[in-house]
Parts: structure tokens; sequence; C-alpha cells
């Protein structure tokens, strides 16, 4: 069980820790999930009442009997603390991919507010993974694409499921219900350029000196420019910010600005020296 538990960790940080693009060719032809008409920008979820996210806990683990994940502070799907020790599902035979995905489709209709995921045939996953653990239990990982909502990634939203024995026994992290996508942008391409002139870039090295430059027009000649939304991370929210990720090869950096208030959400540099 400790092993088990070792690679899911292993398998959530590879793909929670970093910004994931989706391969042109894995990209998804069916369904997919339309903008919010609530025109609210940005779109916000809030943490929940302690005593609410506490009965949401309690109903999620009683309707998915061998789960050991839990639900965060949201009410998606996500550790509380310590993996719950809930038993190892009885095993019954082997279990193909097709089955597994199966299976995962039906946690998804049965767990459609947990995991933020309205309709299972949005889903698009990377190659899975299947192996052998613990007196022979079958264990399949799934990871999925990161959502995408009117064809615009959002950014670090993959989801890893794991199956034991034909039932889900793990799921981490989640999609959003709804996202409200601007009809119009207060920054286009070349506005959203124009806000990283004259700002401070710094490039570090192994030695813990660094040097800083300041942006010119010249710098961004060569910018390519596509659209991606951003979870922000809040002390008691989430805001799902629309913006611009910005690619600068002659400074070595990416930059990404908000499409409506030009704030720059976050830049880093694609060397270290």
């Amino acid at each position: 069980m400790k092993r088990l538990f070792t690679i899911i960790l292993l398998f959530s940080s590879l793909f929670s820790g970093c910004e994931k693009s989706t391969d042109p060719q894995q990209e998804n032809t069916g369904p997919q999930q339309k903008s919010s008409n609530s025109g609210i920008y940005p779109t916000t979820y809030m943490k929940l009442d302690s005593a609410l996210i506490i009965q949401k806990r309690s109903d999620y683990l009683m309707k998915n009997q061998y789960l050991h994940s839990s639900l965060n502070t949201f009410g998606f799907c996500d550790w509380n603390g310590d993996p719950l020790m809930r038993g190892t599902p009885p095993y019954k035979g082997d279990v193909s991919e097709s089955e597994a995905r199966t299976i995962i489709s039906e946690f998804v209709l049965k767990n459609s507010s947990e995991t933020g995921i309205s309709n299972p045939e949005y889903l698009d996953f990377l190659k899975p993974v299947k192996e052998t653990g613990y007196a022979g239990s079958i264990l399949w990982y799934f990871n999925t694409q990161n959502q995408k909502v009117d064809n615009i990634e959002i950014l670090n939203s993959s989801i890893l499921f794991v199956l034991q024995n034909k039932y889900v026994s793990t799921c981490l992290h989640n999609w959003y219900p709804e996202v409200y996508i601007p009809n119009i942008y207060n920054y286009d391409q070349a506005k959203a350029k124009s806000v990283l002139i004259g700002q401070q870039i710094t490039y570090g090295s192994w030695s813990g000196t660094g040097t800083s430059k300041t942006i010119t027009e010249n710098d961004l000649s060569k910018c390519s420019f596509d659209l991606k939304i951003m979870p922000i991370d809040f002390s008691d929210k989430v805001e799902l910010r629309v913006c611009w990720r910005i690619s600068a090869p002659n400074l070595f950096y990416i930059f990404y600005v908000d499409v409506m208030t030009g704030e720059i959400l976050s830049k880093s540099t694609t060397i270290f020296n």
C-alpha cells in the first residue's frame, strides 16, 4: 500500500507541478466544453464553509467505497491530509484499457460536482500506465489532458485517476464546471505586448548572482501569442484568468498577460545559467 501511494504522489507531481501544453496530435476531436454566459469576469470559485465541506467529504466517501483520496476546501477531488486507509478492492480479474475508461466515465457521472466534469465525453487522456500491484492487484493510472473551454487550455488542470481492481481508488485535481470567456478583450496582442515594454526581468544563475534587463520594443520583435486560462490561487478563492501567453525568444522569457486587465500574471525565463 505504501508503494502504491508513493507512485500516486509521483504521477500527481509530474502532471500538476508544471505547465503542460496539449500535443497537437492528441487534441480532442470530440465534444468540448463551452464558455459560460455569466458575463462575470474573472470566474471565481470560493472556499466552502467548513461545515459544508465536512458534509460533502462524508457524502463523497459514502458513495465511493474504496476511495483513498478526498475533497479539498473548494469541494473538488484532492487529498485531505494523509491518504485514507479504506482497504483494497476485491480482485475481479484483469481489467482492459477499454474497461478502465468505462469505469472512469461512470465515476465521473456519479461525481460530477466533485470532479468538475459535466460530461465524460470531454475527457481526453494521455497514454495510461498499467501495472500489477500487491497480491496481484491490477492498477491503472490515467492522466487527462488539460481542460479546454472554447478550445482554450486551462493550465495545470490535468486530473489523475487511479484504478485498482475495477474501482477508482484515487482521484486528484479537478476541472472547472463553469468558465466565462469574454467575447471582446480589452488587451489585444499588440496592447498586451506594449505592457511588457519597460518591465524589468532577471536572469538567475547557479552561483546565486543574477543580471537584470529592461525590456525594449526590439526585444519583443519575434513574440508569439497563445490564449490560455490561468487559475490564480488566493487564500480563500481561485480566479480563472484568460491571458495571452507571450513567448519572447529574444529574451528567453515567457509572460502571461490578462486579456481584460493587462496585468502580468506570471513571467519566467526559459534558461538558467
